[in-house]
């Protein structure tokens, strides 16, 4: 008998002693030239793992910047530290939990890689013979499905964090009586986060699903240089002198060693370090920062 499908998804498992009619591979299977749904069990690439941490890092910065914005200290206080406990915990959390789940439960990823960009969108590669017949599947698993299994358990921390956090400073202000634990609340500073982490996730989880991951790295590094150009336009004194030294305190070094990282991202992402001097690529990445603080007098809008 042979095991040919229509479609380039389809595929048949053996099933009963005889193989099966063509269908969708189980989760987990993909189809191979033969049309036989294969078990996956190759270790990710260096731009899989890339991706994914991209990911989760980009949550994670979206978050903290959403807590700068609504502290606007220079200083590292007990709100913000709160706050960038509860993020990075909330993290490790759910990316564990994501690996878990994704495996039966075990702390390991295995994929059926990826072999070309339509591996993304089985949904647009069905063949036509009927409208009841799909082979629609996560032929790149689990590479789809973790990010979004990922934004919806830091959904349920995110929504679960008013609570949580409330607990825990009941508990340190029975045992410190600290006045700073008011703080946290004086201003509804933990309701703005929510409501603004909230409105990201969705966000978040269009761009996985529309852009997969064929475009992020470009995406990253136009993304972060323009970001990064914003950061110092809001500085009233824009010579060069003062850009130079504000960039060293504290609240604007984290941001920018933010958008360095973003860079470092996106440049690794693109060249994958395969050729023999791509490492020499990464001394580029405070390029962008420096181009703009030594050439800001230039489009200083008083001195025009």
């Amino acid at each position: 008998m042979s095991t040919s499908c229509p479609g380039i998804y389809c595929g048949r498992i053996w099933i009963n002693d005889s193989w099966s009619d063509c269908m969708a591979c189980p989760r987990g299977f993909r189809s191979n030239n033969d049309h036989i749904c294969e078990q996956c069990d190759n270790d990710l690439q260096l731009y899989d793992w890339i991706y994914l941490s991209f990911m989760v890092v980009i949550f994670v910065l979206i978050q903290l910047y959403f807590v700068d914005k609504s502290t606007r200290s220079d200083k590292l206080n007990f709100i913000s530290l709160t706050f960038f406990t509860a993020i990075f915990c909330e993290t490790i959390l759910a990316s564990v939990l994501s690996v878990l789940l994704s495996n039966d439960w075990k702390l390991e990823l295995k994929t059926c890689g990826v072999k070309s960009f339509s591996d993304w969108y089985t949904l647009f590669y069905n063949p036509s013979l009927n409208e009841h017949f799909h082979c629609t599947n996560e032929a790149v698993y689990p590479l789809y499905s973790i990010v979004f299994l990922f934004y919806l358990i830091s959904l349920g921390f995110v929504l679960i964090r008013h609570f949580y956090l409330r607990v825990v400073s009941c508990i340190i202000y029975l045992l410190t009586s600290s006045s700073q634990i008011k703080n946290l609340y004086s201003k509804n500073f933990l309701t703005k986060n929510i409501y603004y982490v909230l409105y990201s996730i969705p966000a978040l989880m269009f761009i996985h699903a529309m852009l997969a991951d064929y475009v992020f790295p470009y995406l990253l590094i136009i993304g972060s240089v323009i970001s990064i150009a914003i950061h110092f336009s809001y500085h009233i004194d824009q010579s060069y002198v003062y850009l130079f030294h504000a960039m060293f305190h504290f609240r604007n070094l984290i941001i920018v060693l933010c958008h360095w990282a973003l860079h470092v991202f996106g440049i690794v992402s693109v060249t994958e370090m395969k050729g023999k001097y791509d490492y020499l690529l990464l001394l580029l990445v405070p390029f962008p920062t420096l181009f703009y603080i030594f050439t800001s007098k230039f489009s200083d809008p008083s001195k025009l």
